[in-house]
């Protein structure tokens, strides 16, 4: 959340997100995404001021933050004892708790209203149902991008296991939601009854469904079927009952960055977590139909979650829609590992590469895992050969003291469980957040004191700050301190990348000759210890070679 706050204001600065087409959120990234694209304030009202990171000292930094970060120095935890005491519907409690925190203090916190995506979308929408009217509705400003997912999952039925071979995208936009694609080109899943503990399976029978094939308008997504079931195959002015609630941006933004339900999903039911499935947020779901999938469908109750479960890059929408120039950035905790040169002329094994970064970077170019609460399996859209140039440009740019970062073009891989096409090029620059050493250089001493202090200091594990307990006797929380140099950091590494961000948004051509600042060259670390996976896979794919 934090670090899409500078990487929204850097791009902002440089005027370039005029030429974004589609914004792609999930996770806390939607935290940001969401108040950026709905709420009519200024960008510096919303992301904070611009920042030099010569004038961030101390004072500065202690400074309160734009309204995004502001509810980023607020805890969570006092909002969800105060929801179970009262006894709340607890499918809500996650998405009540962020809406208090987050979109209510913009004035977007009403959650009775739906999205719609423009002016003339809602006048057709409004003039084909008579009985809504504007006032139910929120728009974007005029100068946002003309595209917005946050991303999702759906995990499973209620009342069934989720599995790698079971979740699948859900994608949430002003204009229409659902899972625009029948995962593994057929959409047959086959749900198992769910373990109610260790030895005990639930009374539900397992289920065999349809899933996905397309997508309905927000404003109607999460009702049931059509009255008529030709209607289910898709058209327009398909007449079907109301959702019982509105896709509100409060519930989307909740379901995008409830980071919890996949492991209370999975792992909890073997300690009798049933009760706790109760917090995981629901949906009504139906597949639209088609030739290959005849209807009618019947419409399922699901349990939904954040996106990052299956990918936390947000990449995979977008290759889905075919988008040639793509900008992702990969705000993470896991830095880029200086444990070998990836730059060497030794082609690396999978194995040596598994833990070289966060692993839904790794996992587009086919390492993945089998783990509780991420569904990675089916990610790859890229060749293994490829990752490790790619590696290499990161790797570089970090040693040297500038914010990492690497453009290439990469043929796309065919992925069936995603509906994504193969055969074609991508051109895709990545932003990776690490430690950056140009960054902290310029920053007034008092600042670089309190960093040098580490654990000691007023920012412990900067810039890789945990998602929980970053400070003493907080759940979720940093300080408006913290905040604002992260935010200024991703900001700083925006400006640094100007030429390349400007080369795949605009098409002007960066001089390849011009130098680069370097900050001296920092030794790899043949020690260093990183968390690895026994069991990665190197998953095949159709063209993968």
């Amino acid at each position: 959340m934090v670090a899409a706050i500078g990487a929204l204001r850097g791009m902002e600065e440089l005027q370039l997100m005029s030429h974004v087409d589609l914004l792609v959120s999930v996770s806390g990234g939607s935290w940001t995404a969401g108040p950026y694209m709905f709420a009519h304030m200024s960008d510096k009202e919303l992301l904070g001021s611009r920042t030099k990171p010569s004038e961030l000292s101390l004072p500065e930094l202690t400074k309160r933050p734009g309204a995004i970060g502001e509810s980023a120095t607020h805890d969570i935890t006092d909002l969800l004892k105060q929801a179970f005491f009262n006894h709340d519907d607890p499918h809500g409690i996650w998405v009540n708790t962020f809406n208090k925190i987050l979109l209510e203090p913009l004035g977007l916190g009403n959650t009775s209203k739906y999205m719609a995506s423009d002016e003339q979308s809602l006048q057709r929408i409004l003039q084909n149902n008579p009985h809504l009217r504007r006032e139910d509705f929120i728009l974007p400003p005029i100068d946002r991008p003309r595209a917005f997912v946050m991303l999702g999952v759906l995990l499973a039925p209620l009342g069934h296991e989720s599995e790698d071979d079971t979740v699948v995208s859900l994608q949430m936009s002003p204009d229409f939601s659902g899972s625009p694609f029948y995962p593994g080109g057929h959409g047959n899943i086959k749900y198992d009854e769910e373990s109610t503990n260790w030895f005990t399976r639930a009374d539900i029978p397992a289920l065999k469904m349809v899933i996905g094939g397309g997508m309905v308008e927000t404003f109607a997504f999460g009702g049931d079927t059509p009255y008529d079931q030709s209607g289910q195959s898709g058209g327009h002015g398909v007449k079907m009952p109301s959702p019982s609630e509105p896709l509100s941006l409060a519930k989307a933004i909740g379901v995008s960055s409830a980071a919890f339900t996949a492991m209370i999903s999975q792992a909890l039911n073997n300690f009798g977590g049933q009760t706790m499935q109760a917090l995981i947020p629901v949906t009504t779901m139906w597949p639209i139909t088609s030739r290959t999938q005849p209807g009618p469908k019947a419409a399922a109750k699901f349990k939904i979650g954040d996106g990052g479960h299956m990918d936390n890059s947000g990449l995979l929408p977008i290759l889905q829609r075919k988008v040639p120039k793509v900008v992702m950035f990969v705000n993470t905790d896991i830095p880029i590992s200086l444990k070998s040169d990836f730059c060497g002329s030794r082609r690396m094994t999978s194995p040596e590469l598994n833990s070289a970064a966060t692993w839904y970077f790794v996992d587009k170019f086919g390492l993945a895992a089998h783990m509780k609460g991420q569904f990675q399996m089916h990610n790859q859209v890229f060749h293994f050969a490829d990752l490790q140039p790619m590696l290499c440009d990161l790797q570089t740019h970090r040693r040297a003291g500038r914010p990492a970062a690497a453009l290439r073009k990469l043929e796309v891989l065919k992925n069936s469980w995603w509906g994504i096409e193969g055969g074609w090029t991508v051109e895709l620059l990545v932003i990776y957040m690490d430690k950056t050493r140009l960054f902290e250089r310029r920053l007034p001493e008092d600042t670089r004191k309190e960093i040098k202090a580490g654990k000691d200091g007023m920012f412990a594990n900067f810039p890789h700050f945990p998602l929980m307990q970053q400070n003493p006797g907080s759940l979720t929380s940093f300080t408006s301190a913290q905040v604002n140099l992260l935010s200024a950091q991703v900001e700083f590494s925006v400006r640094k990348h100007a030429g390349l961000l400007r080369e795949v948004l605009q098409g002007i051509p960066r001089n390849p000759e011009e130098p680069e600042e370097s900050d001296g060259f920092e030794d790899l670390n043949p020690n260093e210890r990183r968390e690895d996976s026994s069991n990665t896979a190197m998953a095949g794919w159709e063209g993968a070679r």
